[in-house]
């Protein structure tokens, strides 16, 4: 229980017994957050506020976790590169564990399977990610810079290219607008880089 505490802060009777009243997934997860948030606690203040963000690394032949990579930064980009990396790295797993399963049933598939199929198996929901992004845009133009950004990606742990896609359906829906885009966008709806205003249409 000391070691535990030196990673997850102090817990109490209440703490752990919430933790091992969850569902297991969800207590990997309410671990994981916690340990973030230690990690946080210790960095020194200075000019940007501490930021984490992790990746779930999982068994090549079983569908389990073997690892998670816990990133920490003080910067907003850091984080927003990590979470890129990320990504990339969720599709490579993604395919690996696919030809594994292919190699052991000795029937590979007639169609090869793109990125875009793995990226679409662990995308966010999209109606959870419309609905969050309608929570924080008012009729009123809204800065989103990459700071905004590391903070959503930060709080809900999905990706950018599921607060991109989300995006471009509102616009599609004519529930949300980009006041700073100039030309119509096909994949990147929002230029965080370029710190663009938004408002919603509701």
């Amino acid at each position: 229980r000391q070691q535990v505490c030196e990673l997850l802060g102090d817990l109490d009777d209440s703490d752990i017994e919430h933790l091992w009243s969850i569902d297991q997934s969800k207590r990997e997860g309410a671990i994981v957050q916690r340990y973030r948030e230690q990690l946080k606690s210790s960095m020194s203040k200075g000019s940007n506020k501490p930021r984490s963000y992790h990746a779930t690394v999982l068994d090549k032949d079983k569908k389990r976790t073997k690892y998670h990579m816990v990133y920490l930064t003080s910067h907003p980009k850091g984080l927003i590169e990590f979470s890129r990396i990320s990504e990339k790295v969720e599709i490579i797993q993604r395919r690996v564990r696919h030809q594994r399963k292919e190699e052991a049933s000795g029937q590979p598939s007639l169609f090869p399977m793109k990125d875009t199929d793995f990226q679409d198996a662990f995308a966010a929901d999209i109606n959870d990610v419309k609905e969050y992004w309608l929570n924080r845009l008012s009729d009123k133009p809204t800065l989103f810079d990459k700071a905004r950004l590391a903070d959503m990606l930060e709080e809900t742990g999905w990706l950018e290219s599921d607060f991109q896609t989300a995006f471009g359906k509102l616009i599609e829906e004519g529930k949300a607008e980009n006041l700073s885009a100039r030309g119509k966008r096909r994949t990147r709806f929002v230029h965080f880089e370029d710190n663009e205003h938004l408002r919603s249409c509701v």
